[in-house]
């Protein structure tokens, strides 16, 4: 068959509602093909989109459940694992949707890690001004209460005075 009468036989099976197989005797899609697909460039018409992420009320899985997740089921939560793709395939539109909203998780958790390294950061500051300020105290403090004694064996002694 030449590509012109495939190309109208193509058209006329869209035409008339009937589903077109290449490579299959009964397609059960509008158009199944057996075998793979090239293509330079692909627009998939989506209803959903994942910022929904973003939205107040979205409950983000915190990182020890998420990390007990993975490593009881071996994949992240609301991906299909390898046994369901082979069962049932894969909805290119559905899973471009989850691989986004597991970015935008991702995000969500890389800002929680920053605020929490920053107030950590905070304390660290925080504690070592302390720390700085407790040694001067305790240099002063030394100095203040303290004498050396050199005694006729020439021993060096120290002693508290007192304040």
């Amino acid at each position: 068959m030449s590509v012109m009468t495939a190309k109208n036989a193509l058209k006329s099976e869209m035409e008339t509602g009937l589903d077109v197989g290449i490579g299959v005797t009964n397609p059960s899609e509008k158009l199944e093909v057996a075998g793979n697909i090239k293509a330079y460039d692909m627009n998939i018409t989506m209803d959903n989109w994942a910022d929904y992420v973003f939205e107040k009320d979205y409950k983000l899985m915190n990182l020890t459940e998420l990390e007990s997740y993975i490593k009881t089921n071996k994949h992240l939560p609301g991906v299909p694992d390898e046994k369901e793709l082979k069962k049932s395939g894969l909805s290119v539109a559905k899973i471009q949707t989850k691989h986004m909203e597991k970015i935008e998780e991702s995000v969500l958790y890389i800002l929680q890690l920053k605020k929490e390294n920053e107030s950590l950061k905070n304390e660290l500051n925080s504690i070592k001004t302390e720390l700085s300020e407790i040694k001067k105290m305790l240099s002063q403090n030394q100095k203040d209460t303290s004498e050396t004694v050199v005694t006729k064996s020439g021993k060096k002694t120290w002693f508290n005075v007192g304040k």
